[in-house]
């Protein structure tokens, strides 16, 4: 079954065809945006949350590029399926035969990278790259090896340039389970299931262990992230580690706080918090391209250099 809606999300000026068919695949894509994107005819994303492509003007989104010279470098860390002619993907290998078809091939549709690496030093020169975007990665790397790669990306970026980052809403989750949680009249099978919900995003090691068990440990925390996490790490040995065969865990979390620390601790300029579609470089305004991993619980923000 194949539905079509038009989507004018990215502003009332712009009208794009969303398709929805599970027999859409990522090649489908990559045919579009090679040939068709070049022309100025129509551009294609696929979002697999929902096995959904949706096909954008071409010719309006190379004008929020106009004033970046020819030469200009836009880096996606962390790439997954995203497409975009203008842009150069890297990500760690897939593991599944799903994602690798999903990524393509190798050095031609993206680049493998692990960003875990000791000593990670990403190939590119020193205030060189123009954008980057890095959407839902950063919660799978340890936490220290993903402030090596913020320094890094901090390295590569030209002066006043732009990282944009989205990430899971760890701290919102928390925070509305426990407003869930306070009330009365609310089942106590809902309760539970936004408890578990809650911890899973946080760390994927949690769905191995009682239903029961986690979710005594997020009351007893009070639902304070910080406390959960010194609790369920002291009492279960959980992993905070990358393993190459199971990329996709979450180990981390982020928060604008600690964000705006990093910032400041990298020598950005400033980092800020940002909704869906605002942003300080044009790019990343087309909602049809950018933000599209599941925004219902995701946060936005960008550092500038």
């Amino acid at each position: 079954m194949i539905l079509i809606s038009p989507n004018s999300s990215f502003s009332k000026n712009w009208n794009s065809i969303k398709i929805k068919s599970k027999f859409f695949v990522p090649e489908t894509i990559r045919f579009i945006n090679k040939y068709l994107y070049k022309i100025g005819f129509v551009g294609a994303i696929l979002n697999r949350y929902d096995n959904s492509i949706t096909l954008y003007s071409a010719s309006k989104d190379k004008k929020l590029y106009k004033n970046y010279p020819k030469n200009s470098k836009f880096i996606n860390f962390g790439s997954g399926g995203f497409n975009h002619p203008l842009w150069i993907n890297y990500d760690f290998p897939g593991q599944s035969s799903y994602y690798k078809k999903l990524q393509g091939k190798e050095e031609i549709d993206f680049y493998p990278i692990n960003l875990c690496i000791d000593n990670l030093k990403v190939p590119f020169e020193d205030n060189s790259c123009d954008l980057i975007y890095c959407s839902h990665t950063l919660e799978h790397l340890e936490e220290e090896k993903g402030l090596n790669f913020l320094r890094e990306c901090q390295r590569i970026l030209k002066p006043n340039a732009i990282m944009r980052i989205a990430l899971p809403s760890t701290e919102n989750n928390f925070y509305y389970a426990k407003l869930i949680y306070n009330q009365e009249k609310i089942s106590q099978k809902i309760k539970d299931e936004v408890i578990l919900d809650c911890a899973n995003k946080l760390f994927s090691e949690t769905e191995n262990l009682h239903n029961e068990l986690v979710i005594k440990k997020v009351i007893e925390s009070d639902f304070s992230i910080k406390n959960f996490i010194e609790i369920i790490r002291k009492e279960n040995n959980l992993s905070l580690k990358f393993k190459d065969e199971s990329p996709e865990r979450h180990i981390t979390y982020y928060s604008h706080e600690k964000l705006i620390d990093i910032s400041k601790k990298l020598n950005f300029q400033f980092y800020t918090p940002l909704y869906k579609g605002s942003s300080f470089a044009e790019p990343f305004k087309n909602l049809e391209v950018f933000d599209t991993t599941e925004p219902q619980w995701s946060i936005y923000g960008e550092f500038i250099k």
